[in-house]
Parts: C-alpha cells; sequence; structure tokens
C-alpha cells in the first residue's frame, strides 16, 4: 500500500512538471539582465552538473554570462549563454566550482556554455533540462589571440602629410580671420596630427602660432611671411579640431538624364577649438 501511494505520488508529480513546462511553451521569452540572482542560480546548478559529469582532469568556473531570457508561467524557464575558464580545483576534490579560482590564461582551457533551467520553487523543482558545453584547449593551434582593428579610433598622420598641411594652412587662416592681431601669424612646427573617421573626416592638430612681419592689410598668405623674432613676436600654440566634409560623388538630372559630378574637393566645418595659449612680447612658455 506504502508503494502505490508513493508510486501514485511521484506520477502526478511528473504529471506536474510536465504539466508546467508545457504551459511555458505559449509564453515569448523575455530579455532578463545578467546579473539576475535567479538567473545566476541557474548557471551555478547547470555548472554542478557538467562539473558532476566529468570523470578527470579540473573543474570549471564561471567566466561571465553572455545573454539570458526568461518564460514565466507556473514557474520560470531561463535560457542562458555564457563563458567558463578552467579552475584550480579537481573534479575529484570536494569544492564547488564557487570555492575555487580561475587558473592563469596561460594554462587554463576555456570554453562556451547554452543551457536551459526549468526553476519552480513553489513546487520545489530546479531542473536542467538542456546544456551543452563547448571546451577550447589552450593549446589549441586554430587559436590565435588577435587585436581587432579600431576603426573609428583616431590614429598618427605624418607631420609632412598633404593631409595635415592642408588642414594646418585651413586652421591658420581661420584663426588670422578671427583674431584681432594686425599681424598675420604663421607656424614653426605641428607637434601632433591625427585623422578619425566619422561623418566625414575629424582631424586634430596641436601646433605652434607665431607672429611675422606681414600685416593683414598686405593680404600676404602666411607661407610667405618671415616669422619675427623672439624678442619681438607673440607667440603660442593651439590646438583645433577640424571636421572635413569630403564629397566623391554626386548625381543629378540633366534632359532627362542622370549625370554623375565628381567633386574631390573639402569643405572645412570648423566644429570645436579646444585650447588656445598666446604669450605675448614680454616672453613666457607654453605648456
Amino acid at each position: 500500500m506504502k508503494l502505490f501511494v508513493v508510486l501514485l505520488f511521484s506520477s502526478q508529480l511528473l504529471h506536474s512538471n510536465a504539466r508546467s513546462v508545457s504551459d511555458i511553451d505559449s509564453v515569448d521569452p523575455i530579455p532578463i539582465d545578467c546579473d539576475d540572482p535567479e538567473l545566476l542560480k541557474a548557471v551555478d546548478f547547470t555548472l554542478r552538473k557538467f562539473n558532476g559529469e566529468r570523470r578527470t582532469t579540473h573543474q570549471y568556473a564561471l567566466d561571465r554570462v553572455s545573454f539570458g531570457t526568461v518564460q514565466r508561467k507556473r514557474g520560470s524557464r531561463y535560457f542562458i549563454k555564457f563563458d567558463i575558464q578552467e579552475s584550480n580545483c579537481l573534479v575529484e576534490s570536494e569544492k564547488t566550482w564557487t570555492e575555487c579560482d580561475h587558473r592563469p590564461p596561460t594554462v587554463a582551457n576555456i570554453g562556451h556554455c547554452e543551457s536551459s533551467v526549468y526553476i519552480h520553487r513553489a513546487g520545489r523543482i530546479l531542473e536542467v533540462t538542456m546544456y551543452n558545453c563547448t571546451i577550447i584547449p589552450v593549446n589549441d593551434p586554430w587559436i590565435v589571440p588577435k587585436i581587432a582593428p579600431c576603426l573609428g579610433c583616431a590614429i598618427s598622420l605624418p607631420h609632412n602629410s598633404s593631409r595635415a598641411k592642408e588642414t594646418l594652412d585651413y586652421s591658420i587662416k581661420k584663426f588670422n580671420s578671427d583674431s584681432n592681431y594686425p599681424n598675420i601669424f604663421g607656424s614653426e612646427v605641428i607637434f601632433k596630427v591625427t585623422s578619425q573617421v566619422v561623418a566625414g573626416y575629424l582631424y586634430t592638430l596641436k601646433f605652434s602660432l607665431r607672429e611675422t612681419e606681414c600685416t593683414k592689410s598686405s593680404n600676404d598668405v602666411w607661407q610667405d611671411c618671415i616669422l619675427k623674432p623672439d624678442n619681438a613676436t607673440t607667440r603660442g600654440y593651439k590646438e583645433k579640431k577640424v571636421h572635413v566634409m569630403t564629397y566623391v560623388g554626386a548625381q543629378r538630372k540633366k534632359s532627362g538624364k542622370r549625370k554623375v559630378l565628381r567633386n574631390n574637393g573639402y569643405s572645412y566645418i570648423d566644429k570645436i577649438e579646444m585650447k588656445m595659449n598666446v604669450t605675448g612680447r614680454e616672453g613666457g612658455s607654453c605648456n
């Protein structure tokens, strides 16, 4: 009689569990924060199951959770993607992975796991319904560490490049146009120039400024002017960002035909003036 009652209870429990999981299938999964405590509990049970089924070498510990969703109805079903790394605990030890440290990256295998875990706290059900972990050996010849290029990052340009000279020329002309000094300023040296791809190109220059013998009324270009001597000049430095829009092609209709126009010129749009420091004739230094 007792055996019959136990079997009947087990059958009802299994039927209830199957019905709960079936009900969840009708609910759409929703994203969940990767630091959610319940999600991390599901990761914990997946790793305990994975480590428990291993027979040799080291246990694996969590590296990071990269993705998680949950379906909630008569319990919760979690779908998780996470990375793991070999720990310093052997599988024969009585420790759990949470008590272990990662082995050094130079000797540790890594892996990627996906798992589905059903949790029903009221029914005291916690089941890893599916998991799959792919291990990548540390000495795998196919793994070649490589730094990916930063496509949107600023890169240094040669100070004597044509683009640096063109942008410097534009910047000095704009300074001379905007300043209240009666004389034209020129440049002695470019300290730094970088290029960055944005909506067009963003050039950042840091260059010296020095007063010349030419007055603005002379209409001379600054490259043709003689720089004043140190004891009779206003000098300084300037750091400037110049946004350059490059037009490489356009289209328009003419006489019913589409004509392609090509323009390799540059439209300079002054965006940000970062720093400006000009010292008077009494001298001084610019940091």
